[in-house]
């Protein structure tokens, strides 16, 4: 009895999963773009869920690795296992041995690793290794198609000699001259278009003697690690790409490709250039006078004071962010005139929640008719911070980061636990930038206040508030020289300090993606600033500066 009834459960569990096995593969046929988990029976809607399902429930690293150069040992991985995604060489080699990463933050880590009693550790990138795809030789440029792009005149004499010297170079040394980086069809996007191409030559910029060139298909825009030569937008590198596109991929390249300007910062540049379409052109004068409207009228009050729902409970963006004035609020007079018809910037605006990520909201502005100035969205009482029109943050996230920083936890670390709590992805540089915007333009209050002492610190330390609040090139905390330092140079007016900074930081919003200089940028030195001191804890504005006099250079 008991082997009859152990007979009938295996047959039970036999046809469970048979049916489940066609009901996989019918939900398969129903939607093609579902993918199976090669390590269990999941489905996932799309192959980047996949990924991401691969690395989050089974601890596997599902980022591709490619080998370009099975001579030297040189693979190219994704930078990151999220957006934006764009590739970056690592070398790893056992004859002769030769293990790097050209990331500078990769080195550091390994460097410490060694010094540490570790000089076995890897970067993240140089794991990847161990599951790398073999190396596949790439289609081998011609000189066939190189003299038919001359003749078209999509490339001069001059620098289709250049490109011969070049693949000869790469052929002598053995390796292929223009590879082109395929990560396959696992959800990344096809938009932009990557290179591996030979330098012959070694730098800080092509470490492996190989950079990344990168092909925009959408804007039409190059970009090359050596970022060109001079003030040219052109470099031999970028030519090397187009002369593989023209052969293997012609109807990608036109003539006027060769017109366009190269990409300075593809990181910053792929994540806000998304179908962005500025319909108006800005001037430093527009800047200036947007700019002060918005530190006046526009701004937030301290999140103490707003309503508790506003500041906590996140709301579900709108399908377009309007701006709420119908007058124009630059123009003088008792009766402003009207403003124009909203006009649309972006359709695929990025709003970063607690909860969500949304993509695809629409942005307009509203333009004046008499002195065409433009007036945008910004309005915190609809539960949204507006940073440049195509990132927005939502109320609560800005007071989530800023509870972080009262609690000494850094943006960057709030994030990445907001990403492991909700998996969502936050672009750190962006939502950072969006962040400092928010905090320019609100109101805080500086009551802090001793029972004993009162108003009346005896000493404040703004080191943290240097390094997490500005990106400033070591090079410019030079040590003053006591023989050409003033007085001028030991005080500071405070109040008009920081509210220049405020300033430059609220039209860096206004500024971004276009080629328009920020008209508040002030370099930041340490005779720029001083810690900020509230006005019951201050004498006047007038502040002594003595960050300054801790690195004046003694005389000998």
């Amino acid at each position: 009895m008991h082997a009859l009834t152990s007979s009938k459960k295996k047959q039970a569990t036999q046809k469970r999963k048979a049916d489940d096995t066609a009901e996989h593969k019918k939900r398969l046929r129903s939607n093609p773009s579902d993918v199976s988990c090669p390590h269990c029976t999941s489905v996932l809607s799309a192959p980047k869920n996949l990924r991401r399902h691969i690395r989050d429930v089974h601890n596997l690293d599902a980022t591709p690795m490619i080998c370009i150069d099975v001579q030297n040992g040189i693979y190219v991985t994704p930078k990151y296992d999220h957006s934006p995604v764009f590739p970056i060489h690592v070398i790893k080699t056992t004859n002769p041995p030769n293990i790097d990463c050209e990331v500078e933050n990769c080195r550091t880590f390994m460097k410490i690793a060694w010094c540490s009693g570790n000089p076995g550790k890897e970067c993240v990138h140089l794991e990847r290794t161990k599951s790398a795809k073999p190396y596949s030789q790439p289609a081998v440029l011609t000189s066939t198609s190189l003299q038919d792009m001359l003749s078209k005149g999509l490339m001069s004499s001059e620098w289709g000699t250049k490109c011969e010297k070049l693949y000869t170079a790469a052929t002598t040394n053995g390796v292929d001259s223009v590879v082109p980086v395929f990560f396959g069809d696992e959800g990344y996007s096809k938009r932009c278009l990557f290179f591996s191409v030979f330098t012959d030559e070694r730098d800080n910029w092509c470490r492996f003697g190989r950079t990344r060139v990168t092909f925009d298909t959408v804007a039409g825009q190059w970009n090359c690690q050596c970022q060109g030569t001079g003030t040219s937008h052109r470099c031999i590198h970028r030519m090397m790409g187009m002369w593989w596109i023209f052969q293997e991929s012609p109807g990608t390249l036109v003539t006027s490709d060769l017109q366009v300007e190269d990409i300075d910062d593809l990181e910053t540049h792929m994540v806000e250039s998304s179908l962005f379409c500025e319909p108006h052109k800005l001037t430093s004068q527009k800047v200036t006078v947007m700019t002060d409207y918005l530190s006046t009228k526009k701004r937030i009050p301290c999140l103490q004071d707003l309503p508790l729902e506003l500041r906590t409970k996140e709301r579900q963006p709108p399908p377009c962010f309007v701006p709420s004035e119908e007058t124009c609020p630059y123009c003088p007079g008792p009766t402003p005139p009207d403003l124009n018809s909203q006009e649309n910037v972006t359709t695929q605006a990025m709003v970063y929640g607690i909860k969500y990520i949304q993509k695809g909201v629409s942005v307009a502005v509203k333009q004046c008719p008499t002195c065409a100035n433009l007036v945008r969205f910004q309005d915190f009482s609809t539960g949204f911070h507006n940073f440049n029109n195509r990132v927005i943050l939502t109320l609560p996230l800005c007071e989530l980061l800023l509870s972080g920083l009262a609690n000494k936890t850094t943006t960057g670390r709030m994030l990445d636990t907001l990403s492991l709590f909700n998996d969502n992805r936050y672009h750190h540089q962006i939502v950072r930038r969006a962040f400092h915007h928010f905090l320019s333009l609100t109101n805080f209050k500086f009551d802090f206040c001793c029972h004993q002492c009162g108003y009346n610190p005896a000493v404040v330390v703004a080191d943290a508030n240097w390094k997490l609040a500005f990106d400033v090139p070591l090079g410019t905390f030079k040590r003053p020289d006591p023989d050409t330092i003033s007085e001028s140079d030991l005080e500071v007016d405070i109040v008009k300090a920081w509210s220049e900074l405020d300033k430059s930081h609220i039209a860096e919003g206004l500024i971004s993606g276009t080629s328009v200089a920020n008209p508040f940028c002030t370099s930041v030195r340490h005779s720029t600033l001083a810690p900020w001191m509230g006005e019951k804890t201050r004498v006047g504005n007038i502040l002594p500066k003595t960050e300054a006099k801790k690195a004046i250079k003694k005389k000998r």
